[in-house]
């Protein structure tokens, strides 16, 4: 069990998801193997980047196979749009499982506003074992915007859509900020 100081936010002020990513290791398995690799290519002003992952895990847990490919594009300093489609497949005591996550986002920022849309989906049964049950099997659509009036008050609103297909069941927010930001406090 983990305990923290203070709740962790889902998200910063400029709309970056933040993940807490322990790592530990394990004796039991020592013997099976873990191998992965990734290429990125980008071209020269770095206004395009795509990449490809593969990781085969052969330990006890669920052995399978992860294939993953993400695409960045920035057509303006203004805008990135970013996607990405990952692919498991995994031998589980019940038979072969088959599964996807993906995620498609646009950022805009500019000195008074920025906004973010993104979409993703997971599937019940994707990655290697090693998914939150709460990060399986879901659908989520998030929009938000924040505008600095100056440089010290902004606004910013949020909404966003999660769904479990499997279930149908689905939770809703909206949320909105005033934020006031003094150096010398």
């Amino acid at each position: 069990t983990l305990f923290f100081r203070e709740p962790v936010p889902v998200q910063d002020a400029s709309f970056n998801p933040l993940r807490i990513v322990v790592t530990y290791e394990v004796e039991t398995g020592a013997d099976k193997t873990v191998a992965g690799g990734r290429a990125t290519l980008f071209n020269d002003n770095e206004s395009l980047t795509v990449g490809v992952t593969a990781v085969e895990d052969d330990t006890l847990a669920a052995p399978g196979t992860l294939l993953a490919a993400d695409v960045t594009w920035k057509p303006t300093s203004h805008h990135t749009i970013k996607a990405e489609l990952a692919g498991t497949q995994a031998e589980l005591a019940a038979g072969t499982s088959n599964d996807q996550a993906w995620i498609v986002e646009h950022q805009f920022t500019s000195e008074r506003v920025d906004t973010r849309v993104r979409v993703e989906e997971t599937e019940s049964g994707f990655g290697l074992a090693q998914q939150a049950s709460d990060d399986q099997d879901i659908r989520l659509a998030q929009a938000g915007v924040r505008y600095r009036i100056n440089d010290t008050v902004a606004v910013s609103g949020d909404t966003s859509r999660q769904q479990v297909p499997s279930t149908g069941n689905r939770r809703d927010l909206v949320e909105s900020r005033v934020e006031y930001q003094q150096t010398d406090w």
